[in-house]
């Protein structure tokens, strides 16, 4: 058996212990692979909201060129 604890971030950023729980091996192997999933998980979004910010970013700066060049700027 190994004890295994959850916590929770509360608003201020702080980690508190909700419950432990004993887990045997099969449950440790688990709950591990409950975490890897949600941590890809995790990656797959943030990879999305990267791209979606560079393309955002990207038409910002044209409108940003098309505006300058439209009032006389270089």
């Amino acid at each position: 058996m190994s004890k295994h604890i959850k916590v929770e971030k509360d608003k201020e950023g702080n980690f508190k212990v909700i419950h432990s729980l004993e887990l045997d091996e099969q449950g440790l192997l688990g709950r591990k692979k409950q975490l890897e999933k949600s941590i890809k998980a995790y990656d797959f979004q943030l990879k999305g909201m990267t791209e979606a910010k560079a393309q955002l970013q990207a038409e910002l700066d044209s409108i940003n060129q098309s505006l300058v060049k439209e009032n006389g700027g270089t």
